[in-house]
């Protein structure tokens, strides 16, 4: 912890970050194990988030989820945001031509962070939401934010290897970077159930002054992937010059 880090607020942060990530959320026990954070410490944060709205508590599993404040946060952030308005108007266009989910992402310390999720009207469809964050060699989101790493800044970045989510996930570096090297060539990154199965992704990497600043990405069943794959991948190619065009116009956003 920094000279100007609060310990209580980083606990905070740490709680909702994780309940972020989670499918179904934690119980108090939970947290504090995750956390390795003492009951008496975690509880009188846990109970004061609860009470103000900021996470919500399942009575039958006493399980701790995200609460409608953050949602109410999230929805301001990107209504201020002028940029991000208007990359999501972008994005629905994507969506609306394909009929698959769009997803807009940064990279934060060898993770993605998803900022942006527009559903699918399809009834099978990924299952995503903003804020979530993943390991970056495993989705083609990351795959695509990774794009001009270096061999040994992706050993950097992941001293400790590649774990695996699923059976397809990557686990070597090597391999990663053969896959960044093909990325360079073509533009397009590509996953298929790395993390989640029978969903596989295509992603763009968006530049702005000739660095990486953000990654697009369209996601699809497998099944529905033979037909549709060619002209995803046309249309992410299409649609990244318009953002690109886009973000350079704006010079401090900050995620």
């Amino acid at each position: 912890m920094s000279l100007y880090q609060h310990r209580s607020t980083l606990r905070v942060l740490e709680i909702l970050e994780k309940l972020a990530n989670s499918e179904n959320g934690y119980s108090l026990t939970e947290l504090t194990k995750i956390l390795e954070i003492p009951k008496s410490s975690l509880y009188p944060i846990i109970q004061t988030l609860n009470s103000e709205g900021y996470l919500s508590l399942n009575e039958q599993t006493l399980k701790f989820t995200l609460g409608a404040r953050v949602l109410a946060l999230s929805a301001a952030y990107l209504n201020k945001n002028t940029v991000l308005g208007i990359l999501k108007n972008e994005m629905q266009e994507l969506v609306d031509r394909f009929s698959e989910t769009c997803q807009l992402a940064v990279l934060k310390d060898g993770e993605v962070l998803y900022l942006i999720r527009i559903d699918s009207s399809e009834r099978i469809r990924l299952v995503s939401n903003e804020g979530t964050r993943l390991p970056a060699y495993c989705t083609s989101l990351g795959k695509a934010l990774l794009s001009k790493h270096t061999f040994t800044e992706l050993k950097d970045l992941y001293p400790n290897g590649l774990k695996k989510i699923t059976p397809k996930t990557i686990d070597s570096i090597e391999d990663l970077y053969n896959e960044i090297l093909e990325i360079r060539k073509t533009g397009i990154a590509y996953e298929k159930e790395e993390v989640t199965e029978d969903i596989q992704c295509y992603s763009v990497p968006i530049v702005k002054k000739d660095e990486i600043y953000m990654a697009l990405s369209v996601s699809i069943p497998t099944f529905r992937a033979d037909s549709k794959e060619e002209k995803i991948k046309n249309g992410l190619l299409e649609f990244k010059k318009k953002i690109e065009k886009i973000v350079i116009n704006f010079e401090n956003i900050n995620f």
